[in-house]
């Protein structure tokens, strides 16, 4: 769960109704709210810690799903004063390249394992947007216990010679192919500029 706090439907005061607000504060009620849900609907709360359930964190998690990526001053990397959205560890990727040269991009990922078993292995699988090659540092993820972190890199690549502005959307899956059967997708989206 990412929660932006962009264009949040809101009850205003005045002459009308209900508007459209910005901010984080818009998102955080909405944010607690599904975090409070999820936990009280699956029962989660015995096996998950605050830091993965605050409301600061990017929850990637759903009965199915046990990886999450989590916001901690531990999971965001950041080398100089100024946050930019590639040092936060969210589950979806988003790529800006130029066209007709070839860029690279690497971003890096932390999650945690939050399924009850024990020695879950997450196996990737990638599908590409056109015009660029994902590869990734790792292509499993293995977990021990309850709450274990692992980290990856994925390189996004540009072979695209295109003339026009473009996007596309794709995505990264992980699929636990031992101790479950979960899927958990990332989302990819991908901006070439001419």
């Amino acid at each position: 769960m990412i929660a932006p706090g962009v264009n949040i439907l809101a009850a205003c005061t005045g002459d009308v109704d209900y508007c459209l607000d910005s901010g984080t504060f818009m998102a955080c009620p909405h944010v607690s709210s599904v975090a409070a849900l999820i936990e009280t609907t699956w029962g989660l709360s015995t096996t998950w810690c605050p830091k993965i359930t605050s409301p600061s964190s990017a929850l990637s998690a759903t009965p199915n799903n046990k990886l999450v990526y989590s916001h901690t001053k531990d999971s965001v990397s950041c080398p100089n004063s100024s946050l930019e959205a590639d040092y936060l560890n969210y589950a979806s990727f988003s790529v800006v390249m130029k066209s007709g040269s070839n860029s690279v991009q690497v971003k890096r990922r932390t999650v945690t394992y939050a399924g009850t078993g024990t020695d879950a292995v997450y196996q990737v699988s990638v599908k590409n947007p056109a015009g660029i090659t994902i590869s990734m540092e790792l292509q499993t993820l293995k977990f021990g216990k309850l709450l274990d972190t692992a980290s990856y890199s994925v390189k996004f690549e540009s072979i695209v010679v295109a003339s026009d502005d473009t996007t596309a959307f794709r995505e990264i899956m992980w699929k636990c192919i031992k101790g479950g059967s979960q899927i958990v997708r990332s989302p990819v989206a991908v901006s070439i500029e001419a």
